[in-house]
């Protein structure tokens, strides 16, 4: 007999762990904040011209585009994350109401069947009720009623 895995939410696992993933996103970061302040640094100095200004400029706006993908990532997995736990509590929640909702229905049923299979009192004539029968009305109620 096979063993179902302890955890039925879990996925395929990613080629590469989310622990290394996230430290490159976190090291991209740090040199993209490096980056940026050296190029503030040099950025009023009297022997960088225009020309290797706009090359500076060219390379950042380059790895910039990989850094935002990487905080994208961070951001993205995070809120992914969360909204895929709150589906999967709404399943639960809806699975068990529907459960409870099938309980209720087999006991309105067996409740309906118990009224219309009751006696009727004592000396009365099959297909005649008694003016005083009090189940006279729940049967009635019973017999238009279905779960």
């Amino acid at each position: 007999m096979s063993e179902e895995p302890a955890n039925k939410t879990a996925g395929p696992k990613p080629a590469v762990p989310w622990g290394v993933l996230l430290a490159i996103a976190i090291v991209i970061i740090v040199v993209y904040v490096i980056a940026v302040f050296v190029l503030f640094q040099t950025a009023d100095d009297e022997g960088t011209s225009d020309v290797i200004w706009g090359r500076y400029t060219f390379l950042l706006a380059g790895f910039e585009a990989i850094v935002f993908t990487a905080v994208g990532w961070l951001f993205g997995r995070e809120v992914n994350r969360k909204q895929a736990e709150q589906a999967e509590k709404a399943t639960e929640e809806a699975k068990e109401k529907t459960a409870e909702a099938a309980e209720f229905k087999a006991k309105g049923e067996g409740l309906r069947q118990a009224i219309l299979s009751a006696p009727a009192p004592a000396g009365t004539p099959r297909g005649f009720e008694v003016p005083g029968d009090p189940f006279a009305a729940v049967r009635e109620q019973a017999r238009n009623t279905t779960f």
